[in-house]
């Protein structure tokens, strides 16, 4: 369990929703989380968010910082063509498409929680002006200095506050890819974003992993995206939309896709197998390729899954 001192603390309310909720998974040790982390579902919105282990936003990001890459897991020995197709047909793809849907010129565009800079490279190669922003920016270009494009001084390691105040109110999109989830307050996290750095008439895009998700419900703990305590709260579709209009944003529209890697991952840990399972998809293209296929068997049977979330919005 990460060494913070208040594991044994609990939050009764839902943060999205202010709503109390029930008990529904006890985390796991595997990747991306560590065990001894309640989770519950809200009864009002649906959304499961961290109950036994209650961290400040502070907290939160040194966790980050110091763990999160403690229980990360490779793919395969380098970033593979692989791994950028399941990124293209999940979150980021997502991301992209809503894009391409309102691209009327060149944007001014901040990718916060940027990551490694995948996306960030996509978007600069569709011509868009974008700063990246992520507290783990010198371990990501460390770890994949490959991705990360010519125009890397726009790569800023920190927080919001780094770009206070020279940045106010000046991007015409802010893209939160996989962030929400891992925010003490979304609510009050949107709302400073809203307004201190998007620019009037300025777009929010974004995804989330989903708390609908058929892995959470079957898996529970061992579902690929609950990544204890990293993930505060996994969004409903009705929890998502609450916490966009309660931060007045206007012409929300969310959409869910089925797509989600890790069936194959999760069940190995549930079976007891993955240490076995992740050195095989370490040391061999051919069983990358097949646990693949397996996984997007797996995809293919639950077409009607709402396994994360895209979202557009806007601030006027």
């Amino acid at each position: 369990m990460p060494p913070l001192s208040n594991v044994g603390e609990f939050n009764e309310l839902c943060p999205v929703c202010a709503s109390t909720g029930k008990l529904y998974l006890h985390s796991k040790d595997k990747d991306y989380s560590f065990s001894g982390y309640n989770y519950h579902k809200c009864h009002k919105c649906r959304s499961i968010f961290l109950h036994k282990g209650v961290f400040s936003q502070e907290e939160l990001t040194q966790l980050h910082i110091s763990n999160w890459l403690v229980r990360a897991f490779t793919f395969s020995p380098d970033k593979t063509e692989e791994q950028r197709a399941i990124n293209d047909e999940t979150m980021s793809g997502g991301i992209i498409k809503i894009l391409r849907g309102i691209e009327q010129k060149k944007y001014r565009i901040l990718d916060f929680g940027c990551g490694d800079g995948e996306l960030y490279r996509l978007l600069e190669r569709m011509g868009h002006e974008v700063i990246g922003l992520d507290p783990l920016v010198i371990e990501n270009l460390s770890k994949f200095p490959n991705l990360i494009s010519a125009g890397a001084e726009q790569l800023y390691n920190g927080n919001l506050e780094q770009l206070f105040p020279g940045f106010a109110k000046s991007f015409d999109i802010v893209i939160l890819n996989g962030v929400l989830e891992h925010i003490f307050d979304p609510g009050q996290f949107v709302s400073e974003l809203r307004s201190k750095l998007l620019a009037p008439n300025g777009y929010l895009i974004g995804a989330v992993p989903s708390g609908e998700d058929l892995q959470i419900k079957y898996l529970r703990g061992y579902a690929w995206t609950m990544f204890a305590p990293f993930h505060r709260t996994l969004f409903s579709q009705v929890g998502l939309m609450t916490l966009l209009k309660n931060t007045s944003m206007i012409e929300i529209n969310i959409e869910a896709s089925s797509l989600q890697w890790g069936w194959t991952r999760a069940l190995v840990w549930k079976l007891g197998i993955a240490k076995w399972h992740g050195n095989k998809r370490m040391r061999s293209s051919w069983f990358r390729f097949i646990d693949y296929r397996i996984d997007l068997f797996f995809n293919n049977v639950t077409k009607t899954n709402k396994a994360n979330f895209t979202f557009i919005c806007q601030y006027r």
